[in-house]
């Protein structure tokens, strides 16, 4: 039971982990006692460091804090060496070029070119004071920020994946369910519906994992590798379809292998669907024996081209679901 609305998860979650983060900046650097003008920054780093999952939240706190310190040393050095109201135009320009070109390598260290121009912006060398207590306010609210994201209601690139990709593994169940009907002469369904719905969900699956900041974790990698299996699977469920608008003799009339399709369907469903913890079942083996059954049923009673196509297609799913077996025990061992 969802307690929050799906549409209001995101909204709730960076409202409630920027929010926590704000607080804390603003109460840690009352405590330690910097200059007061320097909090609004760490509140506003605080804010804009949270992100909607804690893997781009990690990257995007080191970049900030990576950046905050770069960003000082570099406005710092321009009003040593160009001090004076006359060169305020020289210092913008040196530390803007600076740190805009670092940051073109190193994107996370954007937020550095604001520190460097208002301090460069100054006209007089003794303002060390302040441009420690304004890099250490970033600091704060960089580290309260990420904090907030990582204890408050975390969530990490992996699961925010997972969710589509169990919504295309059930469009998958779909498809199949709606092929066999068919074949065995039970009845027909539109299969357009299914085709969008799954074409969207492996599309948001890809973008979240192609978004998915720390790539090797033990934790991502098995569900960045989901998204083309469940691609291929859906091919492959695709070859069966084109047999079924080919099939000039249902597999209604043929009892035996009507029900050995069936039981491929029941088995296949079942391993695919995921029961309350969230996760698939990682144990294809009845599905992939009843795969097997449905071979040798087919070599039995059908022969020419229809059957070897239908075999090729029922040993291209045995395959696809030793591939999603693997990577699903990979993601229960990591989840």
């Amino acid at each position: 039971m969802q307690i929050v609305p799906a549409k209001l998860r995101d909204p709730i979650r960076l409202g409630l982990q920027s929010a926590i983060g704000g607080i804390a900046a603003y109460l840690i650097c009352q405590w330690v006692g910097l200059n007061q003008a320097s909090w609004s920054w760490g509140v506003i780093s605080a804010l804009f460091v949270a992100h909607q999952n804690i893997d781009a939240t990690a990257v995007a706190a080191a970049g900030r804090i990576g950046a905050a310190l770069l960003g000082t040393v570099v406005g710092l050095a321009t009003v040593l060496a160009f001090g004076g109201e006359d060169l305020t135009l020289l210092r913008l320009a040196v530390a803007a070029i600076l740190l805009n070109g670092i940051a073109t390598a190193l994107p996370n260290f954007r937020f550095g070119v604001v520190a460097a121009v208002i301090i460069a912006l100054e006209p007089d060398p003794e303002i060390l004071g302040g441009a420690i207590d304004r890099a250490a306010a970033i600091l704060i609210g960089s580290v309260t920020g990420a904090a907030g994201a990582f204890l408050v209601w975390p969530e990490s690139a992996a699961k925010r994946a997972m969710r589509p990709i169990r919504a295309a593994i059930g469009e998958c169940r779909n498809l199949l369910t709606a092929e066999v009907e068919v074949l065995t002469g039970d009845g027909e369904r539109e299969l357009d519906p299914i085709h969008r719905r799954f074409l969207d969900n492996i599309r948001t699956a890809r973008e979240l994992t192609d978004g998915m900041r720390l790539h090797r974790t033990a934790e991502n990698m098995p569900v960045k590798a989901l998204v083309p299996a469940v691609l291929q699977l859906w091919h492959t469920l695709i070859i069966l379809d084109r047999l079924r608008e080919r099939q000039s003799d249902p597999l209604g009339t043929d009892a035996p292998l009507k029900d050995a399709i069936g039981e491929v369907r029941e088995k296949v469903c079942a391993f695919l669907e995921p029961p309350d913890s969230g996760e698939a079942t990682a144990d294809a083996d009845p599905a992939r024996a009843a795969i097997d059954r449905a071979i040798d049923a087919t070599q039995a009673r059908r022969d020419g081209e229809d059957a070897q196509a239908f075999t090729f297609a029922l040993r291209e799913l045995d395959s696809d679901l030793e591939k999603l077996e693997e990577l699903f025990r990979k993601r229960a061992s990591t989840a």
